[in-house]
């Protein structure tokens, strides 16, 4: 009797167990009690890498709101680019940064509808070209 309840009660931690997980991954992204899922940064390319500037380019299931965090030091992501359509909401993003110093590391982050991605949860880093 006490194996078939120990049985049962081992069955229904595993299920119990693998609900939880597939219903919590769906979530990961959620903030402020909404779900951010359709707005994960697809498909990013940085492209046109010159001595002053580069361009950010990716893809959301629906139309977010996306902008680009970056910085000198890992420490100071602290400036904005925003897109060429002032910011609205789209799915295809496309974001320049310009305004840069040649032969330098820079450090970004996407942000979209006000969650940070990176790559592997760090910064994306870029090398600037020499003149």
């Amino acid at each position: 009797m006490s194996n078939i309840l120990l049985t049962i009660i081992s069955i229904l931690l595993v299920i119990s167990g693998t609900l939880f997980f597939f219903y919590y991954r769906d979530i990961l992204n959620e903030q402020d009690g909404v779900l951010h899922a359709s707005c994960v940064p697809l498909n990013l390319q940085i492209q046109d890498i010159s001595s002053n500037s580069f361009v950010v380019e990716w893809q959301t299931a629906d139309e977010c709101l996306g902008f680009v965090r970056y910085g000198d030091t890992i420490d100071s992501i602290n400036y904005i680019a925003i897109n060429g359509d002032n910011n609205v909401a789209t799915k295809k993003h496309s974001v320049f940064v310009e305004n840069l110093k040649p032969s330098k590391v820079y450090y970004l982050v996407i942000s979209s509808d006000g969650v940070k991605y990176g790559l592997e949860g760090a910064p994306i880093v870029i090398n600037t070209q020499a003149f």
